[in-house]
């Protein structure tokens, strides 16, 4: 049996033709299509994972939190450093050394409060003070006292005077 050439004649050429133009052209169509939706879902996924992986940090440091500030309820909070300015050293023109000289003098006349809980020296602030108040302090021939203007207590406590210069 014989098949009669139908691809010789010019309109079923056209047709062959048209049929594999039109699968090209589908194809090339289907292909974009596919690389646009896919490119869209990437990006997504990549936006997803990224806000998963910055929610899952943002929760990991909460609970990380709520575990250090479930420990510093348990145990009383200590001064663990003291922190001393002189808030008017430029005035009474105090070069870095001597302001350094009166820091280290006024720290070591109070830093047995050091490792002491913030609450029981709350309750003695005012020995604190007047210790501080009442001392003079002497360096390079000249005498200082100082009046405390700010006292903050927590694990550093942090004291602000003023200075004055005694003849």
């Amino acid at each position: 049996m014989h098949i009669p050439p139908v691809y010789k004649r010019p309109s079923w050429q056209r047709f062959l033709i048209g049929v594999v133009v039109g699968v090209v052209v589908a194809y090339v169509i289907m292909l974009f299509m596919y690389g646009t939706i896919y490119e869209q879902i990437v990006q997504e996924n990549s936006e997803l994972r990224a806000s998963n992986k910055e929610l899952t940090n943002f929760n990991d440091a909460l609970l990380e939190d709520k575990e250090e500030a479930e420990e510093q309820e348990s145990k009383p909070y200590t001064i663990e450093q003291i922190d001393i300015m002189i808030e008017n050293e430029k005035e009474l023109r105090l070069d870095r050394l001597a302001t350094h000289q009166l820091e280290e003098l006024i720290t070591d006349e109070i830093d047995l409060i050091i490792g002491k809980s913030v609450s029981s020296t709350a309750e003695n602030n005012e020995l604190l003070i007047a210790a501080i108040e009442n001392k003079t302090f002497k360096i390079d021939g000249f005498s200082y006292s100082f009046e405390v203007s700010r006292f903050i207590l927590y694990s550093t406590a942090k004291i602000t005077l003023k200075a004055t210069l005694e003849p």
